[in-house]
């Protein structure tokens, strides 16, 4: 019986995939599938990846899946894994990632205990050049924990919605798929997800390696990509705005990706642009003064909503200039 499935994206990692693999390979069980799908790759990440897997044993290559489809991105790769997969929990890894050490055998173990849970979540390090690096841990609890709305708000005051950063229960991912054509799609699903969940659990522990790359999408200079992550993030925030009275999270999803959207419009569009976008925007979602201000746990969170209030659109500029600040201080406040 399989009961994890592995969802592995690939395109063009043919410096990472060998590491990837043998982070996989080194510790897979006979429970777990591992689901390799090309999203029509052009460098020799499949060639890479198939002379490792050439000499895994063939205990281990029977658990494997590789799935051939042209590019269409990250989210449609991710769903035809999930349509392919036969686990009843699924789980991601993007190729240029690794799994840390016990990853398996520690998702497993907590399965096996806690076969009614919809969602494990673990912490992760950042891997840059070569080296993990601990990330700051937010979410105060670990255990077994069951979903009210007071979690809810400091889940997503974590701010860690990737979707490598779970594991799934089967119902709960299937009714959430990623949306095709968008950037930022955890931004566009990892939220919703949360509002389905009835129980968690959350492992105190880095499982994860998640690896900082200078040529992302969200750092690409390439003028179609940026245009690509502006029209994403407008289409999640009208999202976000679609649900402010279904719960409080759409709030703090909104006044985090708000600043992110306004750090790529001012970066790259002319200030009436900028101005006239804010507008609309604030059009759509009203007049938020009567929002409870202690939703948002961040310092950063709470910092920007109150300029938001104070200054509309300037807030952008308010906040991008306390930040070079501090960073010009070298100050270690988190805010």
């Amino acid at each position: 019986m399989t009961i994890l499935s592995l969802v592995v994206p690939i395109y063009n990692v043919e410096s990472y995939i060998v590491d990837c693999a043998e982070s996989i390979f080194s510790q897979l069980s006979e429970e777990i599938e591992v689901i390799f799908i090309n999203d029509g790759s052009q460098d020799k990440s499949i060639e890479y990846l198939m002379n490792y897997l050439s000499n895994i044993t063939p205990k281990l290559k029977k658990n494997v899946i590789l799935i051939h489809q042209e590019n269409q991105g990250l989210s449609a790769a991710r769903n035809l894994g999930i349509e392919s997969s036969n686990g009843e929990y699924i789980a991601f890894l993007d190729s240029d990632d690794i799994l840390l050490e016990g990853y398996f055998f520690k998702i497993l173990n907590i399965i096996h205990n806690n076969y009614s849970i919809d969602m494990i979540k673990y912490n992760f390090d950042v891997l840059v050049d070569g080296k993990l690096l601990p990330v700051k841990k937010h979410l105060k609890h670990s255990g077994l924990i069951e979903i009210d709305n007071f979690f809810l708000i400091e889940l997503v005051n974590d701010s860690s919605w990737y979707a490598w950063a779970h594991v799934y229960k089967r119902d709960i991912i299937n009714k959430n798929k990623f949306p095709v054509g968008l950037n930022f799609e955890d931004a566009a699903t990892i939220p919703y997800i949360y509002l389905e969940l009835h129980q968690m659990y959350i492992i105190d522990e880095s499982l994860y390696g998640y690896r900082q790359r200078e040529n992302s999408i969200t750092t690409s200079l390439d003028p179609y990509v940026i245009d690509k992550n502006i029209n994403s993030l407008k289409k999640i925030l009208l999202g976000y705005i679609d649900n402010f009275e279904k719960n409080d999270i759409f709030y703090i999803v909104y006044i985090y990706f708000i600043r992110v959207y306004f750090s790529f419009l001012i970066g790259h569009k002319s200030i009436t642009y900028c101005k006239k976008e804010w507008d609309f925007l604030s059009s759509k979602s009203g007049n938020m003064k009567g929002i409870d201000r202690m939703i948002f746990q961040s310092r950063k969170h709470n910092l920007y909503f109150n300029l938001y209030l104070l200054f509309g659109f300037y807030s952008n500029f308010f906040m991008n200039l306390i930040m070079i600040v501090y960073r010009k201080l070298n100050k270690k406040i988190k805010i």
